[in-house]
């Protein structure tokens, strides 16, 4: 059993990595395309290179698999699998998060070798500045992000012990994550106001390691790190006090 499971994860990582590679190529193909017909001038400050870099970035953070939170919390309530961890010393949002994050490490690994194959085969790596600074200072917002991500996840998946169908609030709240982190076209794409707007939502704030390569990105920093910490500060304390309700629902009410 435990090498069939081993060779199911295999494959099913090898997929998402092919799946994922895919996607990103088509989607910087079409980019390509678009800066042609523009003669390669950029837009909005970001050229080709940048656009290419921001979308490879959100494959990457995607390949983390935080999204699959959702389908898995929202089963388990739905079904009364939740049950089985309420009276368990142990933190059941945690354990789903360590047990995502854990099976998406291959495939991460996957799409950053992918990722390193097409700007060393191709050389449209994007030529900006302070890279040591602007790595470490991604890495503090792709921490922070992550979290921000899989509590709001959490928290669309908790929310089905009270919704009939918690799912078109989950597409609702999946495709306002890839519109503002660059899964369909750049945020630096987007008017300024439009784009101030997401950058402030939570959503927006999930995915601000996309604007890595942006010629703005250092000097939004601290702006993003503060949107980040309060967002952050907030949803542990919601998804915190959801997972009480909903467990309190439970264990009277028995589902």
């Amino acid at each position: 059993m435990n090498v069939r499971q081993a060779w199911y994860h295999k494959k099913a990582a090898s997929v998402s990595v092919m799946s994922w590679s895919i996607r990103m190529g088509m989607t910087i193909l079409l980019y390509y395309f678009i800066y042609r017909l523009r003669n390669g001038d950029a837009v909005n400050g970001i050229d080709f290179q940048v656009a290419a870099g921001g979308m490879i970035i959100y494959a990457i953070y995607a390949g983390s698999g935080y999204r699959s939170l959702f389908p898995i919390i929202n089963r388990e309530f739905k079904t009364g699998g939740i049950e089985i961890w309420i009276n368990k010393p142990i933190n059941y949002i945690q354990l789903k998060i360590a047990e995502v994050f854990g099976k998406s490490i291959p495939v991460v690994l996957g799409l950053i070798l992918a990722a390193t194959a097409f700007w060393v085969l191709s050389g449209q790596f994007p030529q900006v500045g302070q890279m040591p600074l602007r790595i470490g200072a991604g890495f503090v917002l792709l921490l922070l992000g992550l979290l921000i991500a899989t509590l709001l996840y959490a928290l669309v998946g908790i929310s089905a012990i009270w919704l009939i169908d918690a799912q078109p609030a989950y597409l609702i709240l999946d495709k306002l994550i890839m519109i503002f982190g660059g899964a369909y076209i750049p945020i630096g794409f987007f008017p300024q106001t439009f784009r101030l707007v997401g950058e402030l939502l939570p959503t927006g704030a999930a995915i601000y390691v996309t604007q890595l390569f942006y010629p703005d990105f250092l000097t939004n920093f601290p702006r993003f790190l503060i949107t980040q910490i309060i967002w952050a500060l907030v949803l542990l304390f919601v998804v915190y006090r959801a997972y009480i309700s909903a467990s309190t629902k439970l264990t009277v009410n028995g589902g």
